[in-house]
């Protein structure tokens, strides 16, 4: 069984927490019934914020734990990690479709249950991360049984390649996402090491602020250029603004695990269920935002956007909690 590391955890923490905000604020800026808000703006600005490096960070961190797949990628190991990744993504696709199906007149993107027949071709909603993560595990196993020791660097020589030529390939079934997404789990095979060897290094609080200040900057660009529809000049800076996202949470993640507090413990609960998390929190997340804005007809989206989180994170643990009583983990998580 694989030993945890406990910033690895709470950088995983403070990436699926980012994911629920950032859906939070995804579902308010996509709601057209609020656009005149003055508190709309800033949501979006925020919302491009984390959607910046929240994913490629994600993918990074897949990549942590896969540097010596050479060494254990068996028959078993494989289907444990199919069972892992596509259980969950067709378990709580249904469920999700279901309700979305439900409330279908209340929904932003109007998903539902013919969707969801498509899943196994095409990714459904928020699981395409799951979709796309396996089907790069996927290749990464091909090439391993290729070229055994040497498969990381033809891995990591692919994933270069087809990050640089995804604007020319055509948007065919998922090839431009896998393109996109394959050379952040490809970093990630070398960045446990890398981050280990310098600790210290990324344990420090200047450190810290100097990522910060280069997250910012490289944001703003990043932004002006979204704001020109610039798609091609976007996507490029997109990386320059996802390694730097995901070195400042690298950095604040190591610099937490010293901590020992409740935050600290918190964010290391949230990392080792961020699987879970990930696959529940959509439905209760967007319950309680139908709830607020057209029923309640809250006004102020940023204590939507608040209170939304918290209930859907307090949901998730219910139903992780719920889940591990009645042994439904395996069937419910893979």
């Amino acid at each position: 069984m694989q030993t945890r590391i406990e910033w690895v955890d709470i950088y995983k923490g403070f990436l699926i927490f980012l994911v629920v905000l950032g859906h939070a604020f995804q579902g308010i800026a996509a709601d057209h019934t609020i656009v005149t808000n003055v508190d709309y703006n800033y949501i979006l600005y925020f919302k491009y914020l984390i959607y910046s490096f929240h994913m490629p960070a994600f993918f990074i961190a897949g990549g942590f734990f896969a540097y010596n797949l050479f060494a254990k990628l068996n028959i078993e190991y494989f289907l444990h990690r199919f069972r892992r990744l596509m259980q969950p993504y067709f378990v709580w696709g249904f469920i999700t479709a279901l309700f979305m199906q439900i409330a279908s007149r209340f929904t932003n993107n109007g998903l539902g249950l013919k969707n969801f027949i498509y899943s196994p071709i095409k990714p459904f909603s928020i699981f395409w991360f799951l979709y796309v993560y396996f089907l790069i595990f996927i290749v990464q196993s091909i090439l391993t049984v290729i070229f055994k020791e040497k498969s990381n660097k033809v891995f990591f020589i692919l994933a270069i390649f087809l990050f640089l030529i995804n604007p020319l390939i055509p948007k065919i079934w998922v090839f431009k996402s896998i393109a996109t997404y394959m050379i952040y789990y490809a970093l990630g095979l070398f960045t446990l090491t890398f981050v280990t060897k310098y600790q210290n290094f990324f344990s420090k609080v200047m450190t810290l602020i100097l990522w910060i200040v280069i997250f910012l900057i490289l944001f703003e660009i990043y932004f002006i250029y979204v704001q020109k529809n610039n798609l091609q000049i976007v996507y490029y800076l997109n990386f320059l603004t996802a390694i730097a996202g995901s070195i400042l949470f690298i950095n604040l993640s190591i610099i937490v695990s010293n901590w020992h507090n409740w935050f600290s413990n918190m964010n290391d609960s949230f990392g080792k269920y961020s699987m879970q998390i990930y696959v529940i929190h959509l439905l209760p997340l967007a319950c309680t935002r139908i709830f607020l804005l057209r029923i309640v007809h809250l006004n102020n989206l940023w204590l939507v956007s608040g209170i939304i989180t918290i209930i859907s994170l307090i949901f998730c643990g219910l139903i992780i909690k719920i889940s591990k009583n009645l042994h439904l983990t395996k069937i419910l998580f893979g």
